[in-house]
């Protein structure tokens, strides 16, 4: 699903438009979304496993607007560890995952946005579509 909207919002755009419209370049949208999901995918897990982070979201389900959106906003980048004693950190698997996604896929890229910092902006999507997400999470209605 999120490949899919990936390309879309790519091909929409025609983002990077080295690699232009239509069936080429959406393979190749796809390929480089494919690419950078398996990356984060890789990274996120080694690290978050050596860390002991639980990147699960835990969804707030009640309070005041502001503070569940604060809650999906901040669970992004801080977690629960996995060690059992119900502790906190820096969600230094997903942070570096989303890093490694961001800057090695530069290597596949036009050299017009293969540059460290058209990689910190993809970065940025990655943190920023994580966001997103975990508000999906915490604001759809529970199936009970």
């Amino acid at each position: 699903m999120r490949t899919l909207v990936a390309v879309t919002v790519a091909e929409i755009n025609n983002s990077p438009h080295e690699w232009g419209r239509g069936w080429d370049g959406i393979a190749k949208r796809a390929g480089n979304s494919a690419g950078q999901r398996s990356v984060k995918a890789t990274v996120e897990l080694g690290v978050s496993t050596w860390t002991h982070e639980d990147l699960r979201y835990r969804r707030l389900g009640e309070g005041s607007f502001p503070r569940r959106l604060g809650h999906a906003a901040l669970s992004t980048v801080w977690v629960r560890r996995d060690n059992g004693d119900d502790s906190s950190t820096v969600a230094v698997g997903r942070i570096t995952g989303a890093f490694a996604a961001a800057q090695v896929s530069r290597a596949w890229m036009p050299p017009r946005v293969a540059t460290f910092g058209s990689g910190m902006r993809a970065f940025g999507g990655h943190i920023g579509f994580e966001v997103g997400v975990n508000m999906f999470r915490e604001f759809w209605p529970r199936k009970h």
